[in-house]
């Protein structure tokens, strides 16, 4: 009998849920993953999914990390406490989903489109948002401390008690009629923002670099702007 040499006998073991793998370079179709997520498994690092289509898939608590998801289609999806740590999302579709409290530090999420998605409370931490779009979106108690947020359009987000502290950049970012009650910018680079009918009550503005002190809303109240630059 001809022994099955060892790297053979590895492999199913390879391809079984495993704590300590990554997906480096593993793709699979929408219909395995649900099946092995429904099945009990989470752990899916590294996975290469671009273009993938969920929607309305419910993934609560799955875990992403460095996956490559650009150009996903994640309309109305569940990804409530997910962990997506330096995601690629570039181009993804995340209207109407689902972000809860999920972990998107460090991700990738320029020219994303997320109209209406709920980000309360969610890290997004270093994440790149450039050219975003987050119409009327969630984001209340979010962390986007050293966020880019250049080019992205917020027009209507609700972002109160958002902490936004020393964000990189804010190049002609567009907060038009954005809730930013008690939103924390201090040290936030301000420049070029249009703040125009957003509502900054009790928002803290300390030591933020801002062009105008003008360029803020004549109905804002309580703002804390003290040794703006």
């Amino acid at each position: 009998m001809i022994p099955i040499p060892i790297y053979k006998r590895l492999v199913p073991l390879l391809n079984q849920s495993n704590p300590f793998c990554n997906f480096d370079s593993v793709s699979m179709k929408p219909s395995e993953l649900i099946e092995r997520y429904s099945a009990g498994e989470t752990l899916f690092n590294g996975l290469k999914l671009p273009g993938i289509n969920l929607v309305g898939a419910d993934l609560i608590g799955i875990i992403l990390n460095e996956a490559d998801l650009h150009g996903a289609n994640l309309l109305f999806s569940y990804f409530n406490r997910a962990n997506l740590t330096q995601a690629n999302l570039v181009g993804a579709n995340l209207s109407g989903a689902n972000l809860s409290q999920a972990d998107l530090s460090g991700a990738d999420l320029r020219n994303a489109t997320l109209h209406g998605t709920l980000l309360q409370g969610a890290n997004l931490r270093d994440t790149d948002i450039t050219l975003a779009t987050f119409l009327d979106a969630n984001l209340i108690a979010a962390d986007l401390r050293g966020a880019d947020l250049s080019g992205a359009t917020l027009t209507g987000a609700c972002l109160r008690g958002a902490n936004m502290r020393q964000e990189k950049k804010s190049y002609y970012t567009n907060l038009q009629a954005a809730n930013l009650a008690r939103t924390d910018f201090q040290g936030a680079n301000m420049k070029g923002v249009d703040l125009s009918r957003a509502n900054l009550m009790g928002a803290n503005l300390k030591e933020a670099k801002v062009i105008s002190k003008k360029k803020f809303p004549t109905h804002s109240q309580n703002l804390f702007v003290e040794h703006l630059k």
